[in-house]
């Protein structure tokens, strides 16, 4: 597979783009790439171009487009993923994992069981983003999800789209039509849910689903349920 970059967009066949500070980084010092080697280049937008490296320097590298492009690797179920906040490394995993499996959005979830508080993050939000931008170039896609800020429990409830909690402790209930456009996948954090947060989600019209008979991290859960929404609703299906 060609070296996948992040570069500013439009792509137009012939024009020059430069390559910004981390990915000027990653494709001097860590891909090393030549003048003259064929590339990909991804917006992060959802555009895509085949390109070829023109110079390089230890301060830039130059990428004439060849051919500009869509990726069809997009999922026509927009999956946002609302993740309460847990230890940082274990939400760096499922960033990378969500990203994999086609998720548009990723929102740090504020719920009554965390164990780490909202002003621990502050200063990851770049680490973080830099995370999503390296999944979706490995992943071959062109979309970099969108990582929100954190938002109460409550405030992802009243979204106005369909949403599936998972919870092991509670009785499944089924709301998700066959065929949703949007969907928000609510994941909770090593404690669980409280019984009020599960309430409210029922209150509210969440669709509720367990992943099996054993107790699973969150950070496991997290990549199970995108398997099952993905399988269900997503373009994980499989069809005859």
């Amino acid at each position: 597979m060609r070296p996948r970059f992040l570069a500013r967009g439009p792509f137009v066949a012939g024009s020059i783009v430069e390559l910004d500070d981390d990915e000027l980084h990653h494709a001097a010092r860590v891909s090393r790439v030549r003048e003259g080697e064929l590339v990909e280049v991804i917006d992060g937008k959802g555009a895509t171009a085949g390109a070829v490296v023109r110079t390089v320097t230890k301060s830039a590298v130059s990428i004439e487009i060849l051919e500009p492009s869509l990726t069809p690797r997009e999922s026509p179920l927009a999956i946002e993923l609302a993740q309460a906040l847990i230890q940082p490394e274990k939400f760096e995993l499922v960033l990378q994992k969500a990203c994999e499996l086609g998720v548009s959005r990723v929102t740090p979830l504020i719920s009554d069981r965390i164990d780490t508080r909202p002003e621990r993050i502050a200063g990851r939000t770049a680490r973080w983003q830099r995370i999503l931008i390296e999944a979706t170039k490995q992943s071959g896609r062109a979309l970099v999800p969108e990582l929100a800020a954190p938002e109460s429990f409550r405030s992802v409830l009243d979204r106005d789209c369909a949403r599936v909690l998972f919870d092991a402790d509670a009785a499944e209930t089924r709301t998700v039509g066959s065929q949703p456009r949007r969907l928000v996948v609510l994941i909770g954090p090593e404690g669980g849910w409280s019984e009020a947060e599960t309430a409210l989600a029922m209150e509210h019209g969440c669709e509720i689903r367990r992943l099996g008979p054993r107790r699973l991290r969150a950070e496991t859960a997290a990549i199970a349920a995108l398997v099952v929404a993905g399988s269900l609703w997503g373009d994980l299906r499989q069809h005859d």
